[in-house]
């Protein structure tokens, strides 16, 4: 079992929950360890529900978006797939366990996240899957024709050469075609923000320890990401509990135990909460990519 095997399940759980149904697209999800293909600085956050940074400015995309796209896809044992935009490899490495024993054909035109996601493939153990670099656009005639073509990134159109590369009766998607090119048009043009549809509001229950944590985490970094206050004036931040848990201030208002009991002292959750500073940031910078 490994360390992240409870956020992986919690993961799910989520899922299922957000309306993920398809048992392969599950099943898939759960051997497939996400934190293998996720940057060494952002392994905690692996099975948060969210986007995270890649290299060259490039992204994971949120494991909803990856779930609900598997699963227009209608996947299933044998298919050959195109899939264009590898990325990281993660979407690569579950597409291959559930065609499997079929085959995965993927094109990248960035060199370096080839690389990458040849380098996490081989950690996963993924052996059905070939990496191609170069114009997706183009497709790939050789291994041509396949039962589903997958974009994930967006495009105006599917191109010709995918068409003709697609079979009868074959399955084309776009990852993000709706939620992020349409959402950009359709707010530019009646000045507008935000998602088009806005989801439905719920409760969610913690359902371990480390998501507990992060919860604090972000809560007490949230003046910083709304840009109300700066890292070093946190300590002092009024309408923020957070300088109680360093033992800055005292009331009767807030139980810290829950929460401290998990460190030595309050210089060790300022840490904590600190080394997160940059990545919330990061995470910030691209929100826009995020499916609500």
């Amino acid at each position: 079992m490994d360390k992240y095997y409870k956020a992986r399940k919690f993961m799910i759980k989520d899922l299922k929950a957000k309306g993920i149904y398809d048992k392969n697209v599950l099943i898939a999800m759960e051997k497939i360890r996400r934190d293998l293909f996720v940057p060494q600085a952002y392994k905690e956050s692996s099975y948060e529900d969210r986007p995270l940074p890649l290299i060259k400015n490039q992204t994971i995309s949120q494991p909803y978006t990856v779930a609900y796209m598997l699963q227009e896809l209608e996947l299933k044992e044998g298919l050959k797939v195109l899939e264009i935009g590898t990325g990281s490899g993660y979407n690569a490495a579950l597409i291959a366990e559930i065609v499997k024993p079929g085959r995965l054909y993927t094109i990248e035109i960035v060199k370096e996240l080839v690389k990458l996601a040849k380098d996490n493939l081989k950690k996963a153990k993924i052996n059905n899957v070939r990496i191609i670099e170069g114009d997706g656009s183009k497709g790939y005639e050789k291994e041509a024709k396949y039962d589903r073509i997958v974009f994930t990134a967006s495009a105006p159109e599917i191109p010709k050469p995918l068409k003709d590369q697609l079979k009868d009766n074959g399955i084309v998607k776009f990852m993000a075609k709706f939620t992020n090119s349409y959402t950009k048009y359709f707010n530019t043009k009646r000045e507008r923000v935000g998602p088009l549809f806005q989801g439905v509001f719920k409760a969610v229950h913690v359902g371990y320890d480390e998501q507990l944590l992060h919860l604090s985490r972000y809560i007490h970094l949230n003046p910083v990401l709304g840009f109300i206050a700066k890292v070093e004036e946190l300590e002092s931040y009024p309408w923020s509990s957070y300088p109680e848990y360093l033992g800055k201030v005292s009331s009767n208002l807030v139980n810290k135990a829950e929460i401290l009991t998990f460190f030595k002292g309050p210089s060790e959750y300022e840490k904590f909460v600190l080394d997160q500073a940059d990545y919330a940031m990061k995470l910030k910078t691209i929100e826009h990519l995020r499916i609500d």
